[in-house]
């Protein structure tokens, strides 16, 4: 008789099945021990994923700001090596229960033990199902913790786009009196005649007082463009920062 591989003696063992005994088996037999193993093994693989998943939704860690959770190399390594572990129970206590020669006794284990791979199998279901609620609820909490640091930033994010908002407006205000006082300029240069006066071609006193008028509010153009560059400047480092400092403090999602 030939030896079996070792796949053939894994899944027989999973079933807790002798090879010689199973050999001098009909084809109806063999097919049925085999689902047997099959159902153990896909068994506690699925408890194992399912206990892995459910620890690092456990141990991560949720940020309102990227509304993303946060698994560490440790909860991962942790999470693996206790998938790991509740699969081997799972699969022992699965041979186990197949391997009992009293059905009374497979059924008062098979009680307990539908009811843990339930709870293993199905908690992670619901986290996953109702991920929405639970992240609205997360970031409710974190607005309540974050809120004195929130207002903070709000206040002076605020006022530096007021600042802002106001220099813009200077800004377009001098561009425009610039155009003015250009026109004044050009219509002395060139005589051109304006409404309610005839103007004498030269560049005269009144010119004069146009291009003063024209450099002053070039200056202060150019001075608050500086200004305004400085502003933006620190309204997107603050921004950042108040990303930074929001997206640091975690919640637990557990």
């Amino acid at each position: 008789m030939a030896k079996p591989n070792i796949s053939m003696r894994l899944i027989l063992w999973l079933s807790n099945t002798n090879f010689t005994v199973y050999s001098n088996c009909s084809d109806n037999i063999k097919g049925k021990r085999i689902a047997l193993s099959l159902f153990v093994l896909i068994t506690g693989v699925i408890s194992g994923i399912s206990s892995s998943y459910l620890i690092r939704i456990i141990f991560s860690d949720f940020y309102e700001v990227s509304q993303t959770y946060e698994v560490t190399l440790v909860t991962w390594l942790l999470s693996l090596v206790i998938g790991a572990i509740w699969m081997t129970c799972i699969i022992l206590i699965d041979r186990t229960i197949i391997a009992s020669r009293s059905s009374l006794t497979a059924f008062l284990l098979s009680i307990p033990f539908a009811l843990i791979i339930g709870f293993i199998v199905a908690k992670p279901v619901e986290v996953q199902l109702f991920s929405k609620t639970i992240n609205k609820s997360l970031m409710e909490e974190s607005q309540v913790e974050n809120k004195v640091h929130y207002d903070r930033y709000t206040r002076t994010l605020n006022n530096l786009e007021n600042d802002i908002n106001d220099l813009k407006n200077s800004i377009s205000e001098h561009k425009k009196k610039m155009v003015d006082w250009q026109s004044v300029m050009e219509a002395k240069v060139f005589g051109r005649t304006q409404q309610g006066r005839t103007e004498i071609a030269g560049t005269g006193p009144a010119w004069e007082v146009a291009n003063n008028n024209y450099n002053l509010h070039k200056n202060l153009c150019a001075a608050e463009e500086i200004e305004l560059d400085q502003l933006l400047l620190n309204h997107n480092t603050v921004k950042e920062e108040a990303k930074k400092a929001l997206n640091s403090r975690p919640l637990k999602s557990s």
